[in-house]
Parts: structure tokens; C-alpha cells; sequence
């Protein structure tokens, strides 16, 4: 009969990380792809399509600011998120790079997440406002052709809104599904 093998302690064990792509720094390998597969996407979207968007929604406020009487608050939001969007690109390259250069970077990376956070805070309550708005006079049925009328609104510019409230609420939801998606797949071995 041969030798039966010595029976193996917890620290003989084959890492089981090793085999699900694992590349050491405590994550697994699942999560690492999904991010890998999402950073094109997010980049170009960031780079192009963002900057066009937001561009447009200034231009076009700025453009109708007094020809939306159903909801005069349509228009000042179109700029204020545009330039929200415009420069919300870079500012967290921005934050590191200030702190990289900076001698008391734990003052000032603390100084940044308030910072960051309150800015978080203004543009998750200025979406909400933007939803409110924008859906409320759709409820009211704009009249189109009269922007001067007290239910008037100009056309291009309301309809610029709402579609792009529309698109806003489909990329936060996917945003945030991705978002739940990664995490839950990114478990840590110290768990």
C-alpha cells in the first residue's frame, strides 16, 4: 500500500485567488474586468460626448433664457448643468495633481473631500431640481408655437431639456447598476 501523503495545514493551501485572475493587489479578477471592459467607454464618453452635451445645454440656455414662461427655472438649469458637466470632467485630475504637489497633503486631501462632497451634494440636488422642473411643465402641456403665453415654452430648448433629463436619468441608473455591479464583484480577501 503506498504511503498515504501528510495531511495539509492551512498554510500549504494553493491560493485560490491564483485562479480567478487575481493580480495581487486584493481584488479579484471579475471585478478588475468588468472595470477594464467599462474604462473605454467611460473615457470616450467623458472626452467627446460630455463636452458636446454640456457645450449645447449653454449655448441653448443662454440662448432662450426668457422664452420658457410655463417654467422659467428650465432654461437657468440647462446652463448651470452644462457648466456643471463642462467642469466636472477634470476636476478630480485636478484634485490630484494640487495634492501631489502640495507639503501637507493630509490638511489639504481632507480639504479636497469636503470640497468634492459639498459640490457632490449641489449637483445631485440640482439634478432633482432639473427633474422637477422639466417634468412639471410637461405635465402642463407647453404650448410651442406662443413661447410668450403663460403656459409657453420655446420648443427647441424645452424639448433639449427633456430629452436630456431623459438620457441624464438613463446614465445615472446604468451609473449606478454598473457601480453596484462592481462592487459586489471587487469582494477583498480580507474580508
Amino acid at each position: 500500500m503506498p504511503p498515504r501523503p501528510a495531511p495539509r495545514g492551512r498554510r500549504d493551501e494553493v491560493d485560490k485567488h491564483s485562479y480567478d485572475g487575481d493580480d495581487g493587489d486584493g481584488c479579484c479578477g471579475v471585478g478588475n474586468c468588468l472595470a477594464s471592459l467599462i474604462s473605454l467607454p467611460v473615457i470616450i464618453a467623458a472626452s467627446i460626448i460630455v463636452p458636446v452635451f454640456a457645450i449645447t445645454f449653454i449655448i441653448m440656455g443662454a440662448i432662450y433664457i426668457n422664452d420658457c414662461a410655463i417654467e422659467p427655472l428650465v432654461p437657468i438649469w440647462l446652463i448651470v448643468q452644462g457648466v456643471i458637466m463642462l467642469f466636472g470632467i477634470g476636476t478630480g485630475g485636478l484634485a490630484k495633481k494640487m495634492l501631489k504637489g502640495s507639503s501637507s497633503s493630509s490638511s489639504s486631501s481632507f480639504l479636497f473631500k469636503i470640497i468634492g462632497f459639498a459640490l457632490s451634494l449641489f449637483t445631485i440636488a440640482w439634478f432633482i431640481a432639473g427633474n422637477v422642473w422639466v417634468y412639471n411643465a410637461w405635465a402642463q402641456s407647453p404650448d410651442y408655437a406662443h413661447y410668450w403665453f403663460e403656459n409657453g415654452c420655446n420648443m427647441s430648448m424645452y424639448r433639449l431639456a427633456f430629452w436630456g433629463i431623459i438620457v441624464l436619468d438613463a446614465l445615472f441608473a446604468v451609473a449606478f447598476v454598473v457601480g453596484i455591479v462592481a462592487f459586489l464583484l471587487r469582494g477583498c480577501k480580507g474580508r
